[in-house]
């Protein structure tokens, strides 16, 4: 039996809010082994390791900076995504 797992491509800390909640969660994108697909999937507060408990805030920064850099290329630049 061909049990392989999904890779993992990329993971990253995020703690969204609103008005009377708050959550903190790290998003992970896999890849399906046998399709190459690509799905998100988000680990949950309650399910957080002391580890990525240790790297949240760097990986949340560090997230909010990309994602702040790439909408500037995109809005301020013209860079085209695809």
């Amino acid at each position: 039996m061909d049990e392989r797992k999904p890779l993992i491509i990329t993971a990253w800390a995020e703690a969204p809010s609103g008005p009377g909640w708050s959550n903190s969660l790290v998003w992970v994108i896999l890849q399906d082994p046998y399709t190459s697909a690509l799905r998100q999937v988000a680990i949950q507060s309650t399910e957080l390791t002391p580890e990525m408990w240790t790297l949240f805030g760097v990986s949340e920064a560090a997230a909010d900076a990309m994602r702040t850099a790439v909408s500037n290329a995109v809005n301020g630049r013209g860079l085209v995504l695809q």
